[in-house]
């Protein structure tokens, strides 16, 4: 699959498994936003350390709320299972 310029919303990307896959779907030039859990410290687990960490978007949110991603309620994007 081509990735360019794809725009994938990677959720629980602060975990071991997908902060890989959003490492990944950087370098493949996907526009990537990535949420972490929402945590009162302002921390986004993995990503924290990572070198992408300047260049993506991260939203600490509750992606169970109807959030707008590029102007697409998260409810209406489509959506590909990975299991961690």
């Amino acid at each position: 699959m081509n990735w360019t310029s794809s725009l994938v919303l990677v959720t629980g990307a602060g975990g071991f498994v997908k902060s890989h896959l959003t490492k990944r779907l950087m370098a493949l030039v996907a526009n990537t936003r990535a949420f972490v859990h929402y945590n009162p410290a302002g921390q986004w687990g993995r990503l924290d350390k990572s070198p992408i960490k300047g260049n993506i978007e991260i939203m600490a949110e509750d992606v169970q709320h109807n959030v707008i991603v590029a102007g697409v309620p998260t409810r209406k994007l489509k959506r590909m299972e990975v299991a961690s």
